[in-house]
């Protein structure tokens, strides 16, 4: 399924780019990725071996509200806001020990090439917000790029993983990392591998893809506000 989940999203983000802008383009290349790649591999399923698939795709995705519902009783309210809050001192943390490391960056080591790239990527950022109007930026970045996002990464292929029984560790560490480097901001790398981290256990813990949208849309939404205003 890996091959499948890679290989349409490629060919969707190649169909795309040159008839939607860029904020779209995502949205309809990761999206579009995980449900035509977890579809296929599962009628593929079907077809091979001439029985019912083990899962639905939508159980795959983690789509449904029942485990969503079982987690929730268990969650104590004392215990989320603290955890909430040593995640988000991490993060912050995170951020400053990320711009830190890049401005002292060694020359020899590519320390130049790291800063000249972080410097284009924020301005691309700054670019992006200023010249677009701020509340479609909000339903296109702020919520509907999470819900994309989170169906490829934690969606497609950490069901695809968890269906194939992969350790618990990789389960979430190798989506992050690559949800890390598609982002392609040196300046961000650590917080949002972090944040990929925290995204990853919550859909490994609550089985529901749910609690890791919801997350996402609130992180990218707090970014453009702070960006944006």
């Amino acid at each position: 399924m890996l091959v499948l989940l890679l290989l349409f999203t490629l060919i969707l983000f190649v169909l795309a780019y040159p008839l939607l802008p860029i904020t779209l383009v995502g949205i309809v290349a990761f999206g579009g990725g995980a449900l035509l790649s977890t579809w296929t591999y599962l009628w593929g399923y079907r077809w091979l071996y001439h029985r019912p698939a083990p899962q639905e795709p939508s159980e795959l995705l983690a789509l449904p509200f029942e485990p969503l519902k079982e987690y929730l009783k268990g969650v104590k309210l004392t215990r989320f806001l603290l955890y909430a809050i040593l995640a988000i001192g991490i993060y912050l943390l995170l951020s400053w020990g990320n711009e830190a490391l890049v401005s002292v960056w060694p020359e020899g080591w590519g320390g130049a090439w790291l800063r000249n790239w972080s410097k284009a990527s924020q301005e691309a950022q700054a670019t992006l917000i200023e010249g677009a109007n701020l509340w479609v930026l909000f339903l296109t970045v702020g919520v509907l790029t999470p819900i994309a996002e989170e169906l490829f990464f934690r969606g497609a292929l950490m069901g695809w993983m968890m269906l194939r029984r992969f350790p618990r560790w990789t389960v979430i560490l190798l989506p992050a990392l690559l949800f890390s480097v598609m982002h392609l901001n040196p300046m961000g790398m650590l917080q949002i591998f972090f944040l990929a981290l925290l995204l990853g256990y919550l859909r490994w813990a609550s089985g529901s893809l749910w609690p890791s949208v919801g997350l996402h849309i609130c992180n990218n939404i707090l970014v453009l506000g702070i960006y944006g205003f």
